[in-house]
């Protein structure tokens, strides 16, 4: 399942993320943009109304720059919408001597209004007037109990991690050192080997098991203190980050596990978990977000040949999504005999968080030439992500299509 919370933004330090809405005008992209970046910020310029609102949704936006009058759209509208979704804050560029322009900026959302032409200096103190504002305690609380939230805050040097809804959680020093690491690196996944190197007094004698450990509790200790899933990914075969989902994009792939191997070395071409296990990725096959709302649409089948392929087909609405590798890489068709299914955390131990009162009813069927019943067997898988639901009753049925169906909800 896809988890699109907005990643933590480390607000302690530069850069504090702008993004301007420069749909033809031109001027942003050789004066505004080198400006801001000369004084710290990290500015970006976006086309569109709809670029706005995937950056505003896939990246840590502190502040929106728009222009009362844009080509082909109202940065009134603009501003409106953005307010709705977002706690960033915004900024309307206006005509001079049009205090009616400023009037229905501010009516519209906008936190502050600036003349044209810009003064450049002006510029950049109202944007660091207005930084200062967004990360002021009374505002963190004032977003506490609005739908429109700031997303996750790293505050003093990453010391405290500030929730969207408010709630502050204090950092141990390993944690604020993960943390500040990754969140200094923003956009981009983080190798263990780096959070190990930035964070370890002797980096040749430091197990990565504790790191994987580390980053385990520091899930637990969140979600119990805030009630939100870290928006922290595990990146397949790259290591961690803050923001490497992306609105839009999932992906389908196999991973196969030799559980139990030991401590000697991986075979070539897998890798350890720390644990004992030996793990590999097949290759994916990107495929669509499905929305919570569709889980009912989605199918994921799977299938296992001997001497020929085994084959993964994610199917969706009327379109699959398909992927086959060499049976022979664990030899599944011979020891193939049970399965489990389920909607659960994206990776390294992560829990998919359900709204309270959710229900959902899972069907797991096996074609195995046989007619025979099969056998519901509660909290037996070897998966290591979660789900918050309870689970419910199970039910198993024999016939043409063997299946076994189940409840969850809290």
């Amino acid at each position: 399942m896809s988890d699109h919370s907005s990643p933590f933004a480390y607000s302690a330090t530069p850069p504090v993320y702008v993004a301007i809405l420069d749909n033809g005008i031109g001027l942003h992209q050789s004066i505004l943009l080198p400006t801001l970046r000369d004084s710290g910020f990290h500015a970006e310029k976006v086309a569109s109304a709809t670029e706005l609102y995937r950056a505003i949704s896939t990246r840590p936006i502190a502040i929106a720059v728009l222009d009362t009058h844009l080509t082909g759209e109202s940065g009134y509208v603009v501003a409106e919408h953005l307010r709705s979704i977002s706690g960033a804050g915004i900024v309307m560029q206006t005509c001079p001597n049009s205090p009616q322009e400023c009037i229905r900026a501010y009516r519209s959302g906008a936190d502050l209004c600036l003349p044209k032409p810009i003064d450049m200096d002006l510029f950049i103190a109202t944007l660091q007037g207005l930084v200062r504002r967004l990360n002021s305690p009374a505002t963190i609380r004032a977003v506490a109990d609005s739908p429109a939230t700031l997303g996750w805050q790293l505050r003093h040097d990453g010391w405290e991690l500030i929730s969207p809804r408010g709630q502050v959680v204090v950092m141990t020093a390993g944690e604020q050192w993960i943390l500040k690491t990754l969140a200094e690196k923003i956009g981009q996944p983080v190798s263990r080997a780096a959070l190990i190197e930035v964070g370890a007094r002797d980096v040749d004698d430091f197990d990565p098991h504790r790191l994987e450990m580390a980053i385990s509790r520091l899930r637990a200790k969140v979600r119990k203190s805030t009630g939100e899933e870290l928006p922290l990914k595990t990146v397949r075969g790259k290591g961690y980050s803050p923001d490497y989902n992306v609105q839009g994009e999932a992906a389908v792939f196999m991973e196969y596990w030799l559980i139990g191997y030991g401590y000697n070395p991986c075979p070539v071409g897998w890798f350890s978990d720390g644990y004992g296990d030996c793990v590999r990725n097949s290759n994916y096959v990107a495929a669509p977000d499905v929305p919570i709302t569709a889980l009912g649409s989605l199918a994921l089948t799977g299938t296992a040949t001997a001497a020929s392929n085994d084959t993964i087909t994610f199917s969706y609405g009327t379109d699959a999504y398909s992927l086959s590798a060499k049976d022979s890489v664990v030899y599944l068709s011979t020891i193939w005999n049970q399965s489990e299914f389920n909607v659960v955390g994206n990776a390294g131990g992560s829990q998919a968080v359900f709204n309270s009162g959710s229900a959902i009813t899972v069907n797991v069927a096996a074609n195995y030439g046989g007619t025979a019943k099969p056998s519901c067997v509660a909290n037996a898988g070897t998966t290591g992500e979660s789900n918050n639901l309870n689970l419910g009753s199970c039910s198993a049925f024999g016939g043409a299509s063997p299946y076994i169906q189940f409840s969850e909800s809290n």
